[in-house]
């Protein structure tokens, strides 16, 4: 459920931020990616919770929000859990420097797409360091 929240929110906040919501998203991405060259697990997950909350934000939909918020709360162990893997862990940023690439673009269809896919993965590599089979 909570990546078909995402898919929608990265879908409305692409055609609603402003250039200056883009940046700043753009800001905390390349202070993702500067604690992820540092091995900063602790930074890097902050700055990954503070760009999917500002893509929630940016979708302007208070319906979204409220159904993502008690969702994500419930989630937030296991997103933190999923990038022990340092492979899983490399996958992210690559799908985050898309995420980024996709909303300079604003192309609202593929963001959201590759929003909900993220999750997904996420999803996959929890069931999987879990021992469980995510088939």
């Amino acid at each position: 459920m909570i990546a078909v929240l995402e898919q929608l929110a990265g879908e409305l906040a692409c055609e609603r931020l402003s250039e200056d919501g883009i940046a700043s998203i753009e800001k905390r991405h390349n202070a993702m990616v500067r604690a992820y060259e540092a091995r900063d697990r602790t930074a890097y997950f902050q700055a990954n919770q503070d760009i999917h909350n500002a893509l929630i934000e940016g979708a302007e939909n208070d319906v979204l929000k409220a159904h993502h918020r008690r969702l994500a709360a419930r989630v937030s162990r296991t997103r933190f859990m999923v990038n022990l893997s340092d492979e899983r862990w490399a996958e992210a940023i690559d799908e985050h420097n898309q995420m980024m690439d996709r909303l300079r673009n604003r192309d609202a269809p593929r963001l959201g797409q590759l929003m909900k896919t993220h999750m997904m993965n996420k999803f996959t590599a929890h069931l999987k360091a879990l021992g469980c089979d995510a088939e």
